[in-house]
């Protein structure tokens, strides 16, 4: 589809590793950073201190449209995510 599109001057390579073969889940954001790999999928859960504020997104929106107190919820939600990371990570900077 990328040969075809770009008249074949950019040829799209993708290798798919199985999990934990190329980084162990808790490693790919690293792995990532360090050039180990282009690209990873993964979940803020095993990379806590990567992504110090996940829940400001579309679920506030969702939160404030369905009537609850969504600043309050985001802000005790984020204050977890620091103390958590700060017991984890102790140089984890927000």
């Amino acid at each position: 589809m990328v040969e075809k599109a770009t008249k074949k001057k950019y040829k799209l390579d993708i290798k798919w590793f199985p999990g934990d073969s190329l980084l162990k889940a808790v490693d790919l954001i690293e792995g990532v950073e360090k050039g180990i790999s282009d690209s990873a999928t993964s979940s803020c859960g095993y990379n806590s201190g990567k992504f110090p504020k996940p829940v400001e997104t579309e679920y506030a929106k969702s939160l404030k449209e369905k009537g609850h107190d969504a600043d309050k919820i985001i802000k005790t939600a984020n204050e977890l995510v620091e103390k958590y990371n700060k017991l984890t990570y102790p140089a984890w900077k927000p």
